[in-house]
C-alpha cells in the first residue's frame, strides 16, 4: 500500500512549456512582415497604423527587394493610359497606347488610344482597356486584353453615335460609355477601388469614386466640337470642344479626347491594364519594375495617358 503513495511517477508531457514571460504552447508564435519573416524596401513606404505596410512604385528604376526570408504580399499593377482622338489643323489623330508596367512575371498592358473620327484604321486602339470608338470610325473601338474572363485587365472602349459623338475609353471596373446621342460623346469606364476600397491608401495616390477608397485606371471621355465628356472615375482625362484632359498622374487613367472646334467626334485613352493579386508569398531576392508611361498624343488637343503605379502591401 505504501509503494501506492510513494512511487516515483514519468512527467507527463503535455506540450505546455513555462519560460520568464509565462506559459507557451509548444514552439514560439511565428511574427514577421507578410508572415513570412521577411522585410522589403522599394518606392515610397507608408504605414498608416491599420496593420499594413505599402509601398507606391511609381517611376522606373525603383526595384521592389525582399530580404530576410519570403514576404506574403498583395500587388497591383496598373500600366499607362491611351492617349485620346483629337483633330488639330495637322487632321484628325488617334490616341497611341500606353506602355506596360511589370511586376512578379506579370505584365499589365498599357491603355488603347482613343480612335479619332472617320478612321479606318486605328492600329493602337486595342490595350489593357480598349480606346472609344471616333465619331463615323469604321475602325470601330478598341478591345480589351484578356476580356472577357477572370484574366482581363479591363474593358472594351464605348461605341459612337455619329459625326460629332464618339464614345468613351474603357477603364479597369466598366467599359467605355456609348455615345448617347448625336453631338454628345460617351464618358471614360469606371475603374477599380483598389484593394476593394482599402482606406489605408493616402489621397496623394489615385481619386476619389462612388465608394470607399482609392480609385484607379478609369477611361478617357470622348470629345467633339459640341460637347466633351467626363472621364471615369480613377483618373480619366475629360473629353473637351479644346485640348482633353490629360489622366491623372500614376492612375493610368486614360486621356480625354480633343478637338479645336471644327473637326468632329473622337474617342477617349482607354485605361492601362490593371491587375490585383492577394496573398503572393515572394522569396527573398530583388524584384525590377517597369512602370508604363502613358501615351502623349502627337496632337496638342489630344488627351495624354496617366502613367501607371505598382502597389504593394504586407501585414506588420
Amino acid at each position: 500500500m505504501l509503494d501506492k503513495w510513494h512511487k516515483k511517477e514519468k512527467p507527463v508531457f503535455t506540450g505546455i512549456t513555462r519560460g520568464l514571460g509565462g506559459f507557451g504552447f509548444g514552439a514560439a508564435a511565428g511574427g514577421g512582415g507578410g508572415g513570412g519573416g521577411g522585410s522589403a524596401t522599394g518606392g515610397t513606404i507608408t504605414t498608416p497604423g491599420n496593420g499594413k505596410k505599402y509601398h507606391f512604385i511609381t517611376a522606373p528604376g525603383q526595384n521592389f527587394e525582399v530580404t530576410g526570408g519570403p514576404l506574403t504580399v498583395d500587388y497591383i499593377i496598373i500600366a499607362g493610359g491611351g492617349g485620346g482622338g483629337s483633330y488639330y489643323p495637322s487632321g484628325y489623330t488617334s490616341g497611341g497606347r500606353g506602355d506596360s508596367s511589370t511586376f512578379n512575371g506579370e505584365t499589365a498592358v498599357g491603355g488603347g488610344g482613343g480612335v479619332a473620327y472617320a478612321k479606318t484604321s486605328a492600329p493602337e486602339k486595342n490595350g489593357g482597356s480598349g480606346g472609344g470608338r471616333g465619331g463615323s470610325a469604321p475602325a470601330g473601338a478598341g478591345a480589351a486584353s484578356n476580356y472577357p474572363g477572370p484574366t482581363q485587365q479591363g474593358f472594351p472602349g464605348g461605341n459612337e453615335a455619329g459625326t460629332d459623338a464618339g464614345g468613351g475609353g474603357g477603364g479597369a471596373g466598366g467599359v467605355g460609355q456609348n455615345a448617347p446621342s448625336s453631338g454628345q460623346p460617351g464618358a471614360g469606364g469606371i475603374g477599380k477601388a483598389a484593394f476593394s476600397g482599402d482606406t489605408g491608401i493616402p489621397p496623394s495616390y489615385g481619386t476619389p469614386g462612388p465608394s470607399a477608397g482609392r480609385w484607379f485606371a478609369g477611361g478617357g471621355g470622348g470629345g467633339s466640337r459640341s460637347n466633351g465628356a467626363p472621364g471615369g472615375s480613377g483618373g480619366g482625362g475629360a473629353g473637351s470642344t479644346g485640348p482633353g484632359t490629360t489622366g491623372t498622374t500614376n492612375t493610368g487613367g486614360g486621356g480625354g479626347g480633343g478637338e479645336n472646334g471644327i473637326g468632329a467626334g473622337h474617342g477617349g485613352g482607354g485605361a492601362g491594364g490593371y491587375i490585383e493579386k492577394t496573398s503572393q508569398t515572394l522569396s527573398a531576392t530583388t524584384y525590377p519594375i517597369a512602370i508604363g508611361a502613358g501615351d502623349g498624343p502627337p496632337s496638342p488637343t489630344a488627351g495624354a495617358g496617366g502613367p501607371g503605379i505598382v502597389i504593394i502591401r504586407y501585414s506588420v
